[in-house]
């Protein structure tokens, strides 16, 4: 097809003569890119001189064109107010590349695609296909600003011509809504997995950004429980933020120096050996769309504890199907834990059933589905 159109929030670095980003984000838009002739980003870049982290990788693609924007930010008031007017400018550049755009793809929640989608309005039959990342639970509490993005998703009356991609199938949804999902993994790297015995040593894993809503503490917490009880216990956490000095104190505060690792951001090939060397993955995450760490960590062997949003009840089946839902108790996943150090086969078993559902999802079929969506796409 023609010229493929993304609006993302995702800030690029530009770099040796090529743009790179976020690595799972990249990894995914480098399939869509495939089935189009050019391939324009319209997004925020960063200074010259940045240098790619080491989460981050290529963007590739036909003829890729990038279009910077400035990046929107509401957390304080001199910004709200630079970023009030510099929305209306996103706004003009938006409509202009729509003229050119013969599919538009929306990244969603973020604020370039809401601006998009108000555009999108009057170009009501333009090819359109919003990617929602975030919780579509209609029963789950969200930010006035998602719960504004969902509405207008929503609408077949506004948008008669978008196909709007989310995670999970619920109730309540229009004929705009597929249910679909994300892949991180190929078919080739489905390889066996053997775990340690956990009455030797128990090896915890937390992979996300530090954020406050990710309750990344959940992990020090049960360290050092475990550790009270006299069990063998060692932790990593893959991933940087805000809440990395906390951490920090409260591995200091607890004396876990010798059994946490922080890590920061690390590549993706580091990620997979740490989640093969663990056990369990603790992510008590408030809100996520289809939590990846979730599936990754299934394909590698890891048994889940988790947070009961959006698909994750799915992914992570009836009651330690493949994993199990926390409300954020530190003791509930501590004696759980304790349970399978007496109980290896029980953890085996869950742990093998999460291999089986996750390499279901490889990138291959991921790729499948982007195919034929595309095509619907193209012959509509």
């Amino acid at each position: 097809m023609g010229r493929f159109l993304v609006l993302t929030d995702v800030e690029h670095v530009f770099h040796d003569g090529a743009f790179y980003a976020y690595g799972p984000y990249i990894k995914e838009m480098n399939l869509w890119s495939k089935y189009y002739d050019s391939v324009f980003v319209l997004a925020p870049l960063s200074a010259a001189g940045v240098s790619p982290k080491p989460i981050d990788i290529k963007l590739e693609g036909n003829h890729i064109k990038f279009v910077t924007i400035p990046a929107l930010n509401f957390s304080n008031p001199i910004a709200t107010v630079r970023s009030f007017f510099s929305a209306f400018y996103i706004f003009f550049i938006i409509v202009l590349n729509f003229f050119k755009a013969e599919v538009i793809h929306f990244r969603c929640p973020s604020h370039t695609a809401f601006l998009g989608l108000l555009a999108l309005i009057f170009f009501r039959n333009k090819k359109a296909i919003a990617k929602y990342a975030g919780n579509w639970d209609p029963a789950s509490n969200q930010p006035l600003s998602y719960e504004i993005h969902r509405k207008l998703l929503n609408s077949v009356f506004l948008y008669p011509s978008l196909k709007v991609l989310v995670y999970g199938e619920f109730s309540h949804s229009s004929k705009n809504i597929i249910p679909f999902f994300t892949a991180s993994y190929t078919e080739s790297q489905t390889k066996s997995v053997e775990k340690s015995s956990l009455s030797n040593c128990i090896k915890l894993i937390y992979v996300g950004a530090l954020f406050k809503e990710k309750r990344p503490e959940t992990i020090i917490k049960v360290t050092k429980k475990l550790l009270n009880e006299g069990y063998q216990v060692q932790a990593v956490l893959c991933g940087d933020g805000p809440m990395k000095s906390k951490l920090e104190e409260l591995i200091v505060n607890f004396e876990l120096q010798a059994n946490i690792q922080l890590l920061g951001n690390v590549t993706s090939e580091e990620v997979i050996r740490q989640f093969i060397n663990s056990h369990f993955l603790i992510f008590i995450s408030q809100s996520e769309g289809w939590p990846k760490v979730v599936a990754e960590s299934m394909f590698w062997g890891c048994v889940p504890f988790t947070s009961k949003v959006s698909c994750v009840e799915q992914m992570v089946g009836d009651a330690g199907q493949r994993g199990f839902l926390i409300e954020g108790d530190d003791s509930q996943i501590t004696e759980q834990i304790k349970f399978f150090t007496e109980h290896q086969e029980e953890f085996d078993k869950i742990s093998k059933q999460g291999i089986i559902w996750s390499r279901y999802y490889t990138l291959e079929r991921f790729d499948a589905a982007l195919k034929k969506l595309n095509e619907s796409i193209a012959n509509n």
